[in-house]
């Protein structure tokens, strides 16, 4: 990292950008902010802060000024030039989105004429999610101080197009055995089954990729099974093509 030297103003947020309680706290802040999924909507019963949901959002906000500062302060020291950087810019359009996410999911919990979701009326205000929480990983990559992080996501980056092929195939598998399941499941009355147990065409292609990641995967057939042993006929093609197959294929290549 270059900076001005010849810059005093330069030199002293260079000095104040690495105090070591500087980052100290920002290696909090980054915990703090993953904490938060702790109480944030929807969290679970005995941590939720609801009815007080806007608690989680100032410590949030504060966190968002502190990073903000962090990299005014880093810009003040390398100048606007070398400040440019891809983890600087997609760090600064994280902090952006955040904001706006926050904004639109205040005005939505708090603004009752707006309809939340079309033909959904009596939408409960909790039904409104922030969606770009997701964007919270990019904050501990994006940090300076995280070159070995951003070193494993350049390498996974790297190999994408490798297993692109392999990718495309396994997601088509599932979404071509997702129909098939919809079409022979649907409206079946098994017993032990769920209600949303291959419902929908989403929830089919759902249920088969828990299938395939082995997770609770007795779950997925065990009523379909109890009412015949030949449903497992469809489940044993998917599982031997599909995870004994395709999954392999993509993490070897």
């Amino acid at each position: 990292m270059e900076i001005e030297a010849t810059n005093p103003a330069a030199l002293t947020a260079w000095r104040r950008y690495n105090d070591p309680i500087f980052l100290a706290f920002h290696q909090f802040s980054l915990v703090i902010l993953f904490l938060l999924l702790l109480i944030e909507d929807p969290a679970v019963e005995m941590l939720d802060v609801e009815p007080h949901y806007y608690i989680p959002m100032i410590i949030e906000g504060l966190l968002l000024i502190f990073f903000t500062f962090r990299l005014f302060t880093l810009r003040t020291a390398t100048g606007p030039d070398h400040f440019k950087t891809p983890k600087n810019l997609i760090f600064c359009a994280c902090i952006a989105l955040t904001i706006l996410d926050m904004v639109v999911y205040i005005v939505l919990r708090n603004v009752e004429d707006i309809n939340v979701r079309p033909g959904d009326q009596n939408l409960d205000r909790r039904g409104v999610f922030r969606f770009l929480r997701v964007l919270r990983p990019a904050f501990i990559i994006c940090s300076e101080e995280k070159q070995t992080i951003r070193r494993a996501v350049k390498n996974i980056w790297n190999t994408i197009p490798d297993i692109l092929s392999i990718l495309f195939l396994l997601i088509g598998s599932i979404l071509l055995f997702g129909l098939m399941a919809f079409k022979l499941f649907k409206g079946r009355s098994f017993p032990g089954s769920p209600q949303y147990y291959f419902n929908s065409y989403w929830d089919s292609t759902f249920d088969l990729y828990v299938l395939m990641t082995t997770a609770n995967s007795p779950d997925v057939f065990m009523p379909a099974y109890n009412d015949s042993d030949a449903w497992m006929i469809f489940f044993i093609i998917f599982i031997i093509l599909g995870t004994l197959l395709l999954f392999p294929s993509s993490n070897n290549t």
